[in-house]
């Protein structure tokens, strides 16, 4: 995935543009939430994805 550690500029910028896609929403202060419930199932469903490194 990403060549080197992400920064936290990296980590804001990419929330910012899930939430101006509708993807996520900001529930409080570093806390979001996936709007699509069938998105979650899915992304639940490809553990290989998130523990790749």
């Amino acid at each position: 995935m990403l060549r080197k550690p992400a920064t936290r500029n990296m980590a804001s910028h990419a929330l910012r543009r899930m939430q101006e896609d509708n993807i996520v929403t900001r529930m409080g202060v570093g806390e979001y939430g996936i709007e699509d419930e069938t998105f979650v199932e899915w992304i639940r469903e490809r553990p290989a994805l998130l523990s790749e490194g």
